[in-house]
């Protein structure tokens, strides 16, 4: 297939998730009520947390801390949209109900990206993107196109580099033939994306809050918002080699697969 033909099969993919959750539509309300109340609470106690702090954390102004909760907020959503369908492919193998799949033309990556795809945290996602162009229009008017693009880049890249993480983690599904809880461990990581490093003190602790921020992208678009686009350069290049491991390591474990169920 050439890539109008997988991009024609992957929106169809996402408009047959789409109509599947709108089937649904008390879920559906009630998931996006539930989610915009959760998030809304923690932006206002961020908020009450910065005051308390005299409006800055670790040399962090308020406006700092509320790009990086609004990033880390996007990148969540757009990663969980995708990850969702990750995770569900990797459900299959381990039923052993993949093989149908193995031989669709559409590719594999298609089914496992868009198949499943969470079309609730899409709109989620949407309706926030909305939010921070409104709530953020001053930032964003401040960093000029430049900054904005990489803004818009970072995010890209952060949740190829998640989905990358995830694929690779994951790829150990089809030769252990053991379901692997990274969707957990994926949550408790990016709890990360709404408490600001600097809060933390300590060498130890510092190290392991900042190592998950820079491999989930969230630093990115904090500082290009400032100009300072070597995060960035970081994360493109961080995204690259985990698209590059996942790739190899699915490849080879496609290779090893048996079509047995775990």
């Amino acid at each position: 297939m050439n890539t109008k033909q997988r991009t024609a099969a992957a929106f169809g993919y996402v408009l047959m998730s789409a109509r599947a959750h709108v089937s649904y539509r008390a879920n559906l309300i009630g998931y996006l009520v539930i989610t915009v109340v959760a998030y809304g609470v923690r932006y206002v106690f961020l908020g009450q947390v910065m005051e308390l702090s005299g409006g800055d954390i670790g040399g962090w102004s308020y406006e700092q801390v509320v790009d990086f909760f609004f990033g880390g907020l996007l990148l969540g959503l757009f990663s969980w949209a995708l990850a969702g369908s990750v995770n569900e492919f990797f459900r299959h193998v381990h039923l052993g109900r993949i093989e149908p799949f193995l031989t669709k033309p559409t590719g594999l990556g298609t089914v496992m990206f868009t198949r499943w795809i969470n079309s609730a945290n899409l709109v989620m996602a949407a309706v926030v993107t909305v939010f921070v162009a409104i709530d953020r229009g001053g930032r964003f008017a401040g960093a000029g196109f430049d900054g904005t693009l990489a803004y818009a880049l970072s995010i890209g890249l952060g949740t190829a580099a998640v989905l990358g993480a995830v694929v690779l983690a994951h790829s150990l599904t089809f030769v252990l033939q053991r379901q692997i809880p990274v969707d957990y461990v994926l949550n408790e990581l990016f709890r990360f994306a709404f408490v600001p490093s600097p809060a933390f003190r300590g060498w130890a602790v510092w190290a392991g809050v900042l190592a998950a921020p820079v491999v989930l992208g969230l630093w990115a678009p904090v500082a290009a918002l400032q100009n300072d686009f070597m995060p960035l350069a970081l994360l493109a290049a961080v995204s690259a080699m985990t698209a590059l491991f996942a790739a190899l390591a699915m490849r080879g474990a496609v290779r090893r697969f048996d079509g047995l169920g775990g």
